[in-house]
């Protein structure tokens, strides 16, 4: 179960992730973010789905979605439920189809981050911000 933020890294360390994330993004994938990031809710079937980090970037010119959790300690069934939702949210035409996934972690089995990776989620750790 993904934890909330509160509980999983505290909301000061929300705050400093969430300050520090655009230029994480700029260095790690060249992406511009164009606004400050803010917490959104989609519904998808009557389910509501929460992803703290939202915002606008571009790269390349091309305008990027940013969606983004913040998760303790991911498993792989965390990590296939974000890529889920996020597909989701695509389909039904909420985001558009170039997104950025990211998820912000304080630790990560190596094995499961370069799974991440491989399907598309940029992970960035709270250390790092």
């Amino acid at each position: 179960k993904v934890e909330s933020i509160k509980e999983s890294i505290g909301s000061n360390a929300h705050n400093r992730i969430i300050t520090k994330l655009s230029k994480a993004l700029k260095k790690k994938l060249s992406l511009n973010v164009k606004e400050h990031f803010r917490s959104k809710v989609f519904e998808i079937d009557g389910k509501k789905i929460h992803f703290p980090i939202f915002g606008n970037g571009t790269k390349n010119k091309k305008i990027h979605a940013i969606v983004g959790k913040i998760v303790k300690n991911p498993t792989k069934q965390d990590i296939d439920d974000f890529i889920t939702e996020v597909e989701s949210l695509i389909k039904e035409k909420q985001i558009p189809p170039l997104v950025c996934k990211v998820l912000v972690v304080e630790e990560i089995d190596y094995e499961l981050e370069k799974i991440a990776e491989k399907k598309g989620v940029s992970i960035l750790w709270t250390q790092d911000l």
